[in-house]
């Protein structure tokens, strides 16, 4: 198993716009109903607390109807690069394959959060059970993508390469967190520095946060896109590396 050609490949793959724009187009999407949602809010503006609790209650299904919908969108952009991974050239029946297996991709996406979720709450070894089962279902999306599996059959098999790859997956697990961490991060400096310098006046004086923002508006928000746009890179090449080591494993090869 070769992973720096993994790496390698999802570095060259990751650069192209057409792969991490959907992604990109995502966050902003996500980033605009966030803002939208709490800008038409008026939650200090309420004339008592019963209608203050009332707008919140409201603000609340809204966030939690855009998080559900960020979330299948995310699930559908993640089958189709997976696909892309596969089948570079069918960019657009990527998306396609992607919608039509949506719900094996839901119900997967699930039943990781109900296991990570009953995991952290196991005493002392919560954390060590998560690890292990992140790992057991490490290639699940590429079971239902590639190998065109139902949820079952996708959680299965992976749970079968786990045990026959364990030790190496340990390795490949912290390998791409990290690169993507760092890759991530490399877009994140333009906005990291201009929080602080914005925070901290040139005399050294730490202005109120919402001053300070405000007279920095436009080049905050400029960096602050730099920065999804690193994201949605960092983690098409993390699907991109996952998926070429995921062929690898299984021995096929892309047409």
């Amino acid at each position: 198993m070769d992973l720096g050609d993994s790496i390698n490949k999802g570095l060259r793959f990751c650069i192209n716009p057409k792969r991490w724009f959907p992604f990109f187009l995502m966050n902003l999407l996500g980033l605009s109903l966030i803002l939208g949602i709490f800008n038409n809010a008026n939650l200090f503006s309420s004339p008592n607390i019963l209608s203050g609790i009332y707008v919140f209650s409201i603000m609340f299904l809204e966030i939690t109807i855009v998080f559900i919908l960020l979330f299948i969108i995310n699930l559908v952009l993640k089958g189709a690069v997976i696909h892309q991974s596969y089948k570079e050239k069918e960019y657009k029946k990527s998306f396609l394959i992607s919608y039509h297996k949506i719900l094996s991709l839901l119900m997967v996406s699930i039943i990781i959060i109900a296991i990570n979720m009953f995991a952290i709450s196991i005493p002392y070894f919560g954390f060590i059970f998560m690890f292990l089962s992140v790992l057991a279902l490490y290639f699940v999306y590429q079971n239902i993508i590639i190998k065109n599996m139902g949820f079952a059959n996708g959680l299965e098999y992976s749970f079968e390469l786990f045990k026959k790859r364990c030790s190496s997956l340990i390795i490949i697990y912290f390998a791409l967190g990290i690169l993507s961490f760092l890759l991530s991060l490399m877009f994140s400096i333009p906005l990291i520095y201009m929080i602080i310098t914005t925070l901290i006046s040139g005399g050294g004086i730490i202005l109120n946060p919402i001053t300070a923002i405000s007279l920095n508006l436009n080049e905050l928000f400029i960096c602050l896109l730099i920065s999804m746009i690193g994201k949605s890179i960092s983690q098409v090449f993390y699907i991109k590396a996952q998926t070429e080591i995921y062929l690898q494993i299984i021995k096929k090869k892309t047409k």
